[in-house]
């Protein structure tokens, strides 16, 4: 019996089951929103938890006009614009974290 958090989707079917280009799965992951598995050749496998997070992103992205601003440094403070306006990245991000647990 499989967990719903075992990786079980390629880096394509999850990306067909969300809508998603596979590089916006790579931006995502390396933005800390998620963290696929790893089979032994170093490709990703997603979870259906996975799915489920990636499907909530896109939502709060394309209704919610989140903005999620991905830098080499997240740590900074800039400045981005989300459809409310100019905003700090950290309050966006605060914002996403916290509507990413729901």
């Amino acid at each position: 019996m499989t967990d719903e958090r075992d990786g079980v989707y390629t880096m394509a079917v999850a990306a067909r089951l969300t809508g998603m280009h596979p590089q916006t799965l790579r931006k995502y992951e390396r933005a800390g929103l998620l963290t696929p598995s790893r089979q032994q050749g170093n490709q990703r496998l997603y979870s259906a938890a996975d799915v489920q997070r990636l499907l909530r992103i896109r939502y709060l992205v394309e209704v919610r006009g989140v903005n999620i601003a991905v830098w080499s440094w997240p740590w900074r403070c800039r400045i981005v614009w989300t459809r409310s306006g100019p905003t700090r990245l950290r309050q966006n991000s605060r914002l996403l974290s916290t509507r990413l647990r729901k």
